[in-house]
């Protein structure tokens, strides 16, 4: 038997913040894309533009490349 104590408020808390972040990730995406297309720009330079850092340019780019 597997005895464990389950938090509701925590997990609440997390799935909050998981939200959140995939909230922050869609607005960050949306925007990176109105760039490109109103500019006319490459989506490493819309990234430059709202200094995005390399790292997560990478993680971006699968995403934009649709």
């Amino acid at each position: 038997m597997i005895l464990y104590e389950f938090d509701q408020k925590t997990h609440d808390k997390i799935m909050y913040e998981d939200g959140r972040e995939d909230g922050r990730e869609n607005e960050r995406i949306t925007n990176i894309k109105s760039i490109m297309q109103k500019l006319g720009m490459s989506a490493q330079k819309a990234m430059d533009i709202l200094n995005i850092t390399p790292s997560e340019q990478t993680k971006y780019l699968p995403q934009l490349q649709n």
